[in-house]
């Protein structure tokens, strides 16, 4: 049911874009006489020079129309040539394509987060041995030194010592 209803409107839009063209295609009175966007030959703004984006056609397409309701509620049913049914294959399939590449983005996202967090954390870890490295190797010189001090001293001593054995 939700397929039908997608179905008529990309046929909608389809056939709105054909009158847009042929609306576009009668002369100066177009877009571009008035300085919109040049047109493509599809009928849809270009940017820039370039050709409109699959998204950006789709979304040009999708803009809704406002279609006046009779009193009497009338069911018209669009039948669409098989250019028109094979166009709105190709568009499911290229949108199907698309939501299928954005989980695989997503995905790969989500790793290089991870990937990103664990470095994070490697880094953090290196971090730390490297200040309790550098807080030892201080420290490991703060008594070099205090031993030096004392070796100094008993040097001094034993010196001293020995001159007053000699003296006696």
């Amino acid at each position: 049911m939700q397929s039908q209803a997608i179905d008529s409107d990309v046929a909608l839009a389809l056939r709105k874009n054909a009158e847009m063209k042929e609306l576009l295609s009668r002369g100066p009175r177009g877009r571009h006489s008035i300085g919109g966007p040049p047109l493509h030959p599809s009928g849809l703004a270009q940017v820039s020079g370039r050709s409109p984006s699959p998204e950006r056609m789709v979304e040009q397409l999708a803009v809704p129309v406002p279609v006046p309701v009779p009193e009497k509620e009338v069911v018209t049913v669009f039948k669409s040539s098989e250019e028109d049914q094979q166009t709105i294959k190709e568009l499911k399939t290229t949108v199907e394509n698309l939501i299928k590449d954005l989980g695989r983005a997503l995905l790969e996202k989500q790793r290089c987060e991870a990937e990103i967090e664990s470095a994070r954390k490697k880094y953090s870890m290196l971090q730390t041995a490297m200040e309790l490295r550098t807080a030892s190797e201080e420290a490991a010189a703060a008594d070099a030194e205090h031993c030096r001090k004392e070796l100094a001293l008993l040097l001094e001593d034993r010196q001293s010592v020995d001159e007053a054995q000699r003296a006696q």
